[in-house]
């Protein structure tokens, strides 16, 4: 038979657990970018991401890739523009690019570029 000081500890650890689950994929005001990578973009180890909203300046960043992993997720921040903005993003690495312009959702965006000719599954 269970102490009833473990079966309230047991209990306690579960509600806190439930208290951690992620309801969203990403931010308030961010993009989730999801990049996947083909045989040959795999062996690239940097990725330019470059990002333009509203027809402003594009902003440029490098992001290290890691070249055993097919696919790799960035969280672009845009909090500072209004839902309804139209952004694009794109990504290069060495000889493979990919770009999509998108509507800034209200919450978080999620956008999906594939490097290379058909993304690994």
């Amino acid at each position: 038979m269970t102490a009833p000081r473990t079966r309230v500890a047991a209990l306690a650890a579960v509600a806190l657990l439930g208290d951690c689950t992620k309801k969203e994929a990403c931010r308030p005001g961010t993009v989730l970018l999801t990049l996947t990578f083909d045989a040959a973009a795999m062996a690239e180890t940097s990725v330019d991401i470059t990002t333009t909203v509203s027809g402003g300046a594009p902003t440029k960043a490098p992001v290290s890739h890691a070249t055993d992993r097919s696919q790799m997720t960035v969280e672009i921040d845009l909090m500072s523009y209004p839902a309804g903005a139209m952004y694009t993003v794109s990504a290069a690495a060495g000889s493979f690019a990919d770009s999509k312009t998108s509507t800034l959702q209200p919450g978080c965006s999620q956008l999906l570029l594939a490097l290379g000719g058909t993304p690994l599954a």
